[in-house]
């Protein structure tokens, strides 16, 4: 019988197995980068969240995803001069900032217009049975 610990690890390698075969397959190496970047800041947010540092793992999502976006546009010393001076902005307030960006979030989903959405059906009348008159003709007992 398997562990916990085993499955997570299973499946940790079976995930790695399968993007490294996406990239080879596809060609997408340059998003080796990027994607290792964002898994740590993944991996770094929730390991400080586990450990009850919620303002840290904020900060280290924050840096993960903002190298990872960088990295993919190029921009490196405005995009480090950005980064750096919104995780100064940041300090202190990362758990409000991050609420307001997860209702901001969650708001514009909410107004995303569904596409391919189907058109609910016409209502069907439903018609009952009275059950005296069914009891009438039956002289069936009902136990409830």
């Amino acid at each position: 019988m398997t562990t916990n610990i085993e499955n997570r690890r299973a499946m940790a390698l079976g995930g790695a197995l399968l993007g490294l075969g996406l990239v080879w397959a596809l060609n997408l190496w340059w998003l080796l980068l990027p994607a290792s970047l964002v898994a740590a800041g993944v991996i770094g947010y929730r390991e400080r969240r586990k450990i009850g540092r919620h303002d840290e793992a904020i900060q280290a999502g924050l840096w993960g995803t903002g190298l990872a976006m960088i990295v993919l546009l190029g921009a490196w010393l405005p995009g480090l001069l950005i980064l750096g001076g919104t995780s100064l902005l940041l300090r202190g307030r990362e758990t409000a900032m991050f609420d307001r960006l997860l209702a901001w979030v969650g708001l514009l989903l909410r107004r995303a217009p569904a596409a391919g959405r189907a058109t609910p059906a016409q209502d069907v009348p439903v018609t009952t049975v009275e059950v005296e008159t069914m009891r009438a003709t039956t002289n069936d007992t009902t136990r409830f």
